[in-house]
């Protein structure tokens, strides 16, 4: 029986079944030859013992593009599987020192949605990356072209990217809704929702997304005046597995995300698309056997099974996205799970594209599945009426949480090697037709005061926005969530327990450290001595920042 990477091999000698009819950049007979080298160092390589991992993970992405026809992204897996058998090591071969764990980079982080007046209040929070959306179509084209002729207004858009550039967050991303009054098919049923384009406006939503990607580019052509820095990420859809957002078939999201695509990268290749933000509730926040989670999979009721089932043939359609999103709304050990889920769902399509978190909420979420409708409407009594009795406790036992939340969930994002993270909300949504837990969500008080959570992320941002390096500490089982941070030349230690408290020896070769937290009011920071190599930490639910060689 052949090894894997023989069939492997046997793969890439089938794998050419005919010519191309069109090859970007290069001619079919170019692209044919340029094949045949790859193939041909393959073997090479396979022959000499060389591991070839690397360069085998990017085959199924080769067949895949070869069968779609997609040409330019053949070309580009090709060069990556080249690129991957030249730096092809022997078995055997000694780890680089330490063996460090994965490079994650700067974590952007971000704030939502945007507003026209409130930037200054966020400049001190550390993060550069502003939500804007939901930008409705008709909210820019208000009327059906005339022929070839499209009006746009741009007023309020070019406003909100003035406003937040200019003070400092230099990284847009926009979310952009098919919404559209004069293309709808029908009249959609809740405000935010969107439904079908007609056939014969398909194409002009693309040109849609291409005109604002020019005016938002920077490339100097028809640029917005002021613009500060490119606008570079664009989100086709929200939460588009719901009918409060959408109110078509996921094949009618194919053609929107198809068309808006193709409209993105005529105006500027290197802008990325990303997949509608995927939002999987409460699946996997107390981490689920593989047998729990196909049971409850097996046994949704029928609105969140069709919900699923949207999102999975969403995976299919890798050829029109970039990026994918989730949204990370309840407990921050759900995390893990649904990353996880994603990347097999990537897999099972043969790819692998970055994933960032579009929308991360700290605020524990008051009609959750595990809470009674009874037990729902008395929080949301407690936290909505400044007379109940106990509002004060509430409210600071909710705030405590929703800081919590936010240092944990940012840890977490670099745990998973995620591009980036938004967090949520710059103010509280009263009346907010979407739920009513969104109401108390904001990072800031209505009179622009600081919460606990806006200080929680502003030090958590400072701590680790430049680092590029986490290691999970794994020695003393799953409840202790503790991660060596560091950018290479400097390191420190974050760590919290998921159970009450349990006592914990951090080994370290310094003499003394300094102890604190990101969450404010939780504890004094302390300098505590090294002896016999450990220091002994008690470990709550409550984040700890850990400075080492503190004389």
């Amino acid at each position: 029986m052949p090894t894997i990477l023989q069939r492997i091999a046997l793969v890439m000698v089938l794998l050419w079944t005919g010519s191309p009819s069109q090859a970007y950049e290069m001619t079919a007979e170019e692209l044919i030859a340029r094949f045949k080298e790859v193939r041909n160092l393959f073997f090479e390589k396979y022959e000499q013992g060389y591991e070839l991992d690397e360069a085998i993970a990017l085959v199924p992405d080769l067949k895949m593009a070869r069968r779609l026809k997609d040409w330019d992204h053949f070309i580009t897996v090709l060069e990556q599987i080249a690129t991957e058998l030249e730096n092809a090591s022997l078995p055997g071969s000694d780890p680089p020192p330490g063996d460090p764990p994965p490079y994650v980079g700067s974590l952007h982080f971000g704030v939502e949605i945007a507003r026209p007046d409130v930037a200054p209040q966020y400049t001190e929070i550390g993060a550069t990356w502003i939500n804007i959306g939901l930008v409705h179509w008709d909210f820019v084209e208000q009327s059906a072209p005339e022929g070839d002729e499209h009006t746009y207004s741009w007023y309020v858009l070019d406003l909100l990217v003035n406003h937040w550039q200019s003070n400092g967050f230099t990284g847009v991303h926009f979310v952009v809704s098919p919404r559209c009054a004069w293309a709808a098919e029908s009249e959609p049923s809740s405000p935010e929702s969107a439904t079908p384009i007609k056939e014969e406006y398909l194409d002009d939503f693309g040109l849609f997304m291409q005109a604002m990607v020019e005016r938002y580019d920077g490339d100097g052509v028809d640029d917005m005046p002021g613009l500060v820095a490119p606008v570079k990420y664009y989100e086709i859809g929200q939460e588009m597995q719901h009918s409060y957002y959408w109110e078509g078939t996921v094949e009618q999201y194919r053609q929107v995300l198809e068309s808006g695509y193709n409209g993105v990268k005529a105006a500027d290749s290197d802008s990325l698309v990303i997949l509608s933000g995927i939002n999987m509730g409460e699946m996997f926040d107390d981490c689920p056997s593989p047998e729990v989670l196909e049971f409850r999979f097996a046994n949704l009721n029928p609105d969140l099974a069709a919900a699923v089932e949207f999102i999975k043939t969403t995976f299919t359609y890798n050829q029109w996205f970039d990026v994918v999103e989730f949204h990370y709304n309840y407990d921050y050990k759900g995390g893990h799970g649904t990353v996880k889920w994603m990347r097999e769902q990537m897999a099972l399509n043969g790819y692998q594209k970055p994933i960032w978190i579009g929308d991360a909420a700290g605020g524990p979420m008051v009609d959750s599945i595990l809470r009674t409708p009874a037990e729902a409407d008395e929080l949301y009594e407690k936290l909505s009426n400044p007379e109940h009795p106990e509002h004060e406790a509430t409210v600071a036992w909710f705030e405590r949480e929703q800081a919590m939340a936010f240092v944990k969930k940012s840890v977490i994002s670099m745990e998973l090697d995620l591009e980036g993270i938004i967090l949520a909300n710059l103010i509280d949504w009263p009346g907010y037709t979407g739920g009513r837990s969104w109401e108390f969500q904001g990072l800031r008080n209505d009179d622009g005061t600081a919460r606990p959570a806006f200080t929680a992320c502003t030090n958590t941002v400072a701590a680790i926005g430049s680092m590029n390096r986490i290691e999970r500490l794994t020695d003393y089982g799953n409840s202790v969530f503790a991660y060596r941070v560091s950018d290479g030349e400097n390191e420190f230690y974050i760590l919290w327990s998921s159970s009450e408290s349990e006592s914990w020896n951090l080994a370290l070769d310094v003499s003394s450290v300094r102890v604190s937290s990101p969450v404010p009011d939780e504890m004094d920071e302390e300098e505590m001595q090294v002896l016999d190599g450990n220091v002994n930490l008690l470990l709550t639910e409550v984040p700890i920042f850990v400075e080492l060689g503190v004389e």
